[in-house]
Order: C-alpha cells, then sequence, then structure tokens
C-alpha cells in the first residue's frame, strides 16, 4: 500500500500562537489577584514595597495563602498551554517564555498602574 495515498492533515502552526496569546492573558487576567498578592508579599519580603501594616499574622500564612493562590494557577496553565504546543508543534524555546510573559503581562500592569483594576474588575 502506498503511504502517500493517504493525505495527512497539515499542522495549523498560524493558529498556534494567536490561541496562545489569547488563552495566556485571559488567564492573566483572573491571575491579577494571585500573581498581585505573591508579587506584593514578595516585593515586601525583598524590602521593595511596605509590608501591609494589617497583615501581622506571620510568614506562614502568606506563604500558604500565596500557594493556594498561585499554585492552581500555574497548573491550570500549564495544563491549557502543553496541549496547544505540542499539537500544534510550536518551538518552546518561544512558546513557553512568551506565554509566560502573556500571562503576568495583566498583573504586571495592575501593579505598576493601579487604577486599570477599576477599570477592568470582574468582581
Amino acid at each position: 500500500m502506498n503511504d502517500s495515498a493517504t493525505p495527512t492533515a497539515a499542522p495549523r502552526h498560524g493558529l498556534v500562537w494567536p490561541l496562545m496569546i489569547g488563552l495566556n492573558a485571559l488567564l492573566g487576567y483572573f491571575g491579577v489577584i494571585p500573581f498581585g498578592f505573591a508579587g506584593g508579599v514578595l516585593g515586601a519580603a525583598l524590602g521593595w514595597t511596605e509590608p501591609d501594616p494589617t497583615m501581622n499574622d506571620g510568614a506562614l500564612v502568606l506563604v500558604v495563602t500565596g500557594a493556594v493562590l498561585v499554585i492552581p494557577m500555574l497548573i491550570v496553565f500549564a495544563a491549557l498551554n502543553y496541549p496547544i504546543a505540542r499539537i500544534g508543534k510550536a518551538p518552546a524555546r518561544w512558546y513557553w517564555p512568551l506565554g509566560v510573559l502573556v500571562l503576568l503581562a495583566p498583573a504586571l500592569a495592575v501593579w505598576i498602574w493601579p487604577h486599570l483594576w477599576v477599570l477592568a474588575r470582574w468582581y
């Protein structure tokens, strides 16, 4: 039997990048609160920002809360992006760093310009 007689679907490389950017931007929008919390705690620990004076419950509460907020977001990020990267045969060298950048972009934008959150919040 001739293998060339069986048509195969060409991979859709053109859809990988817009799908990845849209998906990670949406995840990043919902990740503003977890990543903002983690960034605030990390910034206070490194001395970049002032710690919240009402947050006096100790470091363990901050670490556990940050883990409960951030780890599920990262699991969803990996679970949704892995199939897209594999099926679309996207080069990992570019796909994953760009995906993380797009995921964190909304949180970074709100951290730099806090008034943006008033315009785009979802609660």
